[in-house]
């Protein structure tokens, strides 16, 4: 009886030292924690076909994708035009209307897509010279094309297009729009153009011209919005009359016009505008703009067409100058004070380009706020609520952002380097039970890695270097990661795997002074040459 009471107890005091270790060894993530996850996980992937099929995807290098916080994207990218050109002055911009989408390259070149993305047309604008040679023969550049809108009238559709012209009898330019009839065919007519707008003549510095502006955004039947910057007449740069350009009504410059497209005239319906780089209207008709600020405050404006308003630019600005902490503003330096406060700002500056407000396109970003930039390379999404943003998403894309589009459920962006790539929900992604897998679909005993490291290429937001190609380059040499400690860059050492174990297991033993934390968790031996095994298979696999 005794025995029995005796084995009794052997077993519940077993059972109770192993469901204790148990629990302990989930909690601190004890030997064999990590063993047994990735069984786990092992067996999980092969009694799930779709994470099967996911994780093939996420291998196939020739698939483009995109992950963001909400949405995975897949996209595709076009190359419609050479990026080099030793006399343009233009970037290129893109407009949609119905069905069709124009792209205008930095060659003075109309490229038109259907629905499909194959080429429909493609012509030359070059007949566009309005003293393009007066131009060329004073800067050495061809005539700087802003921007392009394809506005209906009449029943007839043409195509606008934004420009600085000079004037070589005064030594002054202008920001101009002309328009040409496009055909049923969409050939352009040959007729010869025709001038609807012609802005305040002004003498900017040679190299300004830049920085004029000129976005155009389509508002009703009749009208059109156009954003003239003020070409560096600020008396921050360059000194300027006593009331500058952007603040003084008898000029367009530093404004937003209300332009009519049948009677040819316009209102100015806000001031104070700096370098404008992004100008929308809403289905709606709620209007966002964009502009650069000097060093910091890149702003974004609501715009109401009702409502005249004073931006402020250059007696107030959330930045300050280049070369010094100081602003000739008046009031309190960076405060904006006394003028109409932007929407948002980003501080330090990213080089903002084009807005919009997302409509249509899936519920979970609907009604949110897309802008690009051309110095962060990135793609911003703000939630909004009762008008406040909420949240700001940095999306690394690593090109120059010069426009962005959306229609129903494709994006569009123009890079500087005269690329259009096209994105859209990855339904098959978005409905895995995972996410990507160079994010969290890697092997369990990577997962203390991936919390600061990661895989594919390394962006500014990234807190560590890529282990992609880990054992292929020298030590501490991740060309796009700028923040090595000083001991790993003047390495000239590649990764052996005994090397790396004892990296891992005791950074400083090899690379003292390095910024590497120690391992926090207890790996077997086991355990760690299967990470140098993981290591060595991801880093030559992943995506990039």
């Amino acid at each position: 009886m005794k025995s029995k009471y005796l084995n009794f107890f052997i077993y519940v005091f077993i059972l109770f030292i192993f469901s204790g270790y148990g629990f302990i060894a989930s909690e601190k993530k004890l030997p064999p924690y990590f063993l047994l996850k990735s069984i786990n996980q092992k067996i999980s992937s092969y009694t799930n076909n779709d994470k099967i099929v996911f994780k093939e995807i996420a291998k196939n290098q020739n698939i483009n994708y995109l992950e963001t916080t909400l949405i995975p994207f897949e996209f595709l990218e076009y190359n419609l035009g050479d990026q080099n050109s030793e006399t343009s002055t233009s970037s290129g911009a893109i407009g949609l209307f119905e069905d069709s989408i124009f792209i205008l390259n930095k060659h003075r070149e109309v490229i038109i897509l259907d629905g499909d993305l194959s080429q429909t047309k493609l012509f030359k604008i070059k007949d566009l010279d309005d003293n393009n040679k007066a131009f060329f023969n004073k800067y050495k550049k061809d005539l700087r094309i802003h921007d392009l809108l394809i506005k209906k009238k009449n029943n007839e559709k043409y195509l606008l297009i934004s420009y600085e012209k000079y004037h070589p009898n005064v030594d002054k330019n202008s920001l101009n729009i002309s328009y040409k009839k496009i055909e049923n065919n969409f050939d352009l007519s040959d007729e010869d153009w025709n001038l609807l707008h012609e802005g305040s003549l002004i003498k900017y510095p040679d190299y300004a011209y830049s920085s004029g502006g000129g976005q155009l955004a389509d508002y009703d039947s009749e009208h059109f919005l156009m954003a003239n910057g003020d070409y560096n007449l600020d008396n921050w740069v360059n000194e300027t009359d006593m009331i500058p350009p952007s603040q003084n009504f008898n000029t367009t410059v530093g404004k937003i016009l209300k332009i009519n497209f049948h009677r040819k005239d316009y209102e100015i319906i806000t001031k104070g505008h700096r370098n404008p780089q992004g100008l929308s209207v809403s289905s709606i008709g709620k209007i966002l703009q964009s502009e650069h600020g000097p060093n910091g405050g890149d702003e974004i404006n609501r715009i109401d067409i009702d409502t005249f308003k004073n931006y402020g630019w250059p007696y107030q600005s959330l930045g300050v100058q280049y070369i010094d902490f100081n602003a000739p503003v008046k009031g309190t330096i960076g405060s904006h004070e006394e003028y109409e406060m932007p929407l948002f700002a980003f501080v330090p500056s990213i080089g903002i380009s084009e807005i919009l407000e997302i409509e249509g396109f899936d519920k979970r970003w609907d009604g949110d706020i897309l802008v690009g930039s051309l110095k962060s390379r990135t793609l911003y999404r703000l939630r909004l609520n009762d008008n406040k943003v909420v949240y700001v998403e940095p999306i690394w894309i690593g090109e120059r952002i010069r426009d962005i589009k959306q229609k129903d459920n494709r994006i569009f962006l123009w890079f500087d380097n005269q690329k259009l790539r096209v994105y859209s929900i990855s339904e098959k992604l978005l409905n895995s039970p995972g996410r990507e897998a160079n994010q969290t679909e890697l092997h369990a005993l990577l997962e203390s890695c991936l919390k600061c490291h990661h895989f594919g290429s390394t962006n500014p937001n990234h807190s560590a270097p890529s282990l992609s190609g880990l054992f292929d380059r020298e030590i501490g040499k991740d060309p796009e990661y700028k923040y090595y400690s000083q001991v790993l860059k003047e390495s000239d050492l590649y990764w052996s795997k005994d090397l790396l174990q004892r990296y891992i297991i005791n950074p400083q033993s090899d690379f003292l002074g390095t910024s590497m934390p120690a391992a926090t968790e207890r790996y077997t031996e086991t355990e760690l040459n299967e990470i140098i095994t993981l290591l060595e298979n991801y880093s030559s696999s992943s995506i990039n």
